[in-house]
């Protein structure tokens, strides 16, 4: 059980990944604010 939620967890996360011209990955505050189901 514990690893589908690292599972999902991980393919959200990689979902809203964002990626510079150097490679460098990198995610929106108001993006990880949604998944994290933060209001404000």
């Amino acid at each position: 059980m514990t690893n589908n939620l690292v599972n999902k967890t991980e393919k959200d996360f990689e979902s809203i990944k964002h990626v510079d011209e150097n490679r460098v990955e990198f995610w929106y505050a108001r993006e990880l604010m949604t998944m994290l189901e933060y209001s404000k």
